[in-house]
């Protein structure tokens, strides 16, 4: 066992001698490398500090001098006041674009339908009036000479109150009609103010971004006087007449122009004309209806020469029969001109 013992320690020391050789020479070659590491360190700060020395003085050689930076000034006015004006052009370009879109897209949705409701008005107005000559004619059939002093009485007044339910009834498609079209009208310059807002929200992000980098540049600059500063928020100042420049552009639009007038002539004008013939029309036959009657001529013959030798308070009838067809102004329905006018100060205020 002894010498067993004796036989592990020293082969136990055996092993520990070279293991300690080895750390020992581990750690004096990390010191070592430790020492190479700093010195290259120290010596690469310092190419650094040179290098970075040299730049400075080149910097300072390389610096605008004040003549240098005042051209740069006048031309940073001159330059940035043509980016904006490119920029505003743009968008006013964009916008018209759209506008173009816009309406063509909202009068292909119209076109039929504005047609099929002239149509059913002509209609109307041709049923009704088709309607009053029968009842004339039933009114206007002789009868005994002992009950004929009532009857044209009765008939007269029977005839008066279908003519003006006829009139009301031709009145009110016309005036649904106008109404209509004046929506219309004004749900496309609602359309239209709506594109316009969302190009000038845009311009005015270009334009801000635009005065921030160059206030930027300045703020960083020698030599940048008071004055200049000035003028850098005089331009500043003059983004309200860029937006308003947009505005304007679409307010001349062509289209925008082609369709208000379009709405007025043929969808709202269309209307109104043809109620106002009616008008017309329905006094001829109530003086002509009234002849007939007192004839008791139950003919077909409606022409004017029955008229002849009509009563004086026929006329009185027959105004009344206008504002019957026709109708007085209802504050609902505003003429298109009015609604044009009052959507593009909308726009104008815009800006």
């Amino acid at each position: 066992m002894p010498n067993s013992l004796s036989s592990m320690t020293n082969a136990f020391r055996l092993c520990r001698v070279p293991a300690a050789a080895s750390i020992s020479t581990s750690i004096f070659s990390s010191t070592d490398t430790a020492k190479a590491t700093a010195s290259a360190k120290t010596s690469a700060s310092s190419q650094a500090a040179g290098a970075n020395e040299g730049k400075a003085w080149d910097n300072e050689a390389k610096k605008p001098t004040k003549e240098e930076i005042r051209e740069i000034i006048k031309a940073d006015l001159v330059n940035w006041k043509v980016k904006f004006d490119a920029a505003t052009e743009k968008a006013a370009r964009d916008l018209n674009s759209q506008i173009d879109e816009i309406l063509i897209e909202a009068k292909n949705r119209q076109e039929i339908h504005v047609q099929e409701e002239i149509e059913s008005l002509e209609e109307l107005i041709g049923r009704e009036f088709s309607f009053l000559k029968k009842v004339v004619q039933e009114l206007a059939r002789p009868v005994d000479f002992e009950k004929e002093k009532e009857h044209q009485q009765t008939s007269e007044e029977t005839f008066a109150a279908k003519s003006r339910k006829s009139g009301i009834e031709i009145r009110d498609k016309a005036q649904s009609i106008r109404v209509e079209s004046q929506q219309f009208l004004s749900d496309v310059y609602a359309d239209v103010v709506k594109a316009a807002d969302s190009h000038l929200d845009g311009l005015d992000s270009v334009l801000d971004l635009a005065m921030q980098e160059l206030g930027m540049k300045w703020a960083w600059m020698d030599y940048v006087t008071y004055k200049d500063w000035q003028k850098y928020h005089e331009l500043k100042k003059d983004f309200d007449n860029l937006r308003r420049s947009v505005v304007q552009a679409a307010q001349r639009n062509q289209k925008l122009t082609e369709i208000t007038r379009w709405t007025e002539n043929d969808w709202e004008g269309k209307a109104t004309e043809i109620a106002k013939e009616a008008a017309d029309e329905l006094k001829r036959l109530k003086t002509v209806s009234k002849r007939k009657i007192q004839l008791s001529d139950p003919s077909d013959d409606f022409s004017e020469l029955v008229a002849e030798g009509a009563s004086s308070t026929t006329e009185k009838s027959t105004g009344e029969a206008s504002e019957e067809v026709i109708g007085t102004q209802q504050p609902e329905a505003q003429s298109v001109a009015s609604a044009a006018s009052e959507k593009e100060k909308s726009a104008a205020s815009v800006g």
